[in-house]
């Protein structure tokens, strides 16, 4: 887990920011639940997103640190490990279902072209 100072002086700025989790947190002065990150290095660093596809799921073990991955359903011998990374993405999702419906939508007709003057 990062220090949310540090998280914010040093972390965010970097490539290293893209493999962070969000990570909740009591604050041990206030003990008030705060968020910081968590840096999610080895195998858990490699696995891809996808938004309608996704055969590998993940929980946070805040008890031990820890985030556990889980086969979501049998996966097929060379078939890419994909998990979600949340909503607020740092790349335009090609497999999200708004970005193919705004690619399948043709321009619309100038409407005064429909028009004549008499």
């Amino acid at each position: 887990m990062l220090d949310p100072v540090e998280n914010v002086e040093h972390v965010e700025k970097t490539v290293l920011y893209h493999y962070t989790y969000n990570w909740p947190m009591t604050d041990p002065a206030s003990g008030k639940p705060k968020k910081t990150q968590a840096v999610i290095l080895g195998l858990g660093s490699m696995f891809n997103h996808s938004t309608e596809d996704q055969n590998v799921g993940w929980n946070r073990d805040l008890e031990n640190g820890l985030v556990v991955y889980r086969a979501l359903r049998d996966v097929k011998e060379g078939e890419e490990l994909c998990i979600s990374y949340g909503d607020h993405l740092t790349f335009v999702d090609a497999d999200s279902p708004s970005q193919k419906e705004e690619e399948e939508i043709e321009e619309p007709e100038d409407l005064l072209t429909k028009f004549e003057i008499a």
